[in-house]
């Protein structure tokens, strides 16, 4: 378990220096990434966190090899949403971007940025982690 989880932070660093050192021509303090790879070391961070590939005993045998065949076999779609929930706002739905389903408008709700700055008391909201574990 250990091996699997120092593969995953070299990975991000890695490919974090190797930008780095290739592309960037001036040293500059801080960290510096192109686009694609901004949100790289956040999803290994909350890959670190589930329960396949989290380190103490609290995580029961069978939770993690369930947690990790999940990983492995779900769609693409579905393993973000472990890793990256989505976060909707259900109490001022429009319908701007709504669905027309036999001349009934559906509306939807926008994705909202997985932030705090997003929360507040007056506001109800949704958020998809892809499954239900119990």
């Amino acid at each position: 378990m250990g091996d699997a989880r120092d593969a995953m932070t070299n990975a991000a660093i890695d490919s974090l220096t190797s930008f780095r050192q290739s592309v960037l021509t001036i040293q500059q303090p801080g960290l510096l990434a192109p686009a694609c790879l901004r949100l790289f070391p956040l999803f290994i961070l909350a890959l670190l966190k589930q329960k396949a590939f989290r380190t103490g005993t609290s995580t029961r045998l069978d939770d993690r090899l369930f947690a990790m065949c999940q990983l492995k076999y779900q769609p693409l779609v579905y393993s973000m949403l472990m890793i990256h929930p989505a976060l909707y706002r259900v109490d001022d739905l429009t319908d701007e971007g709504a669905l027309n389903i036999n001349e009934r408008t559906i509306p939807q709700p926008r994705v909202l940025q997985l932030s705090v700055e997003k929360l507040s008391r007056e506001a109800a909201f949704l958020m998809d982690a892809g499954t239900l574990e119990r």
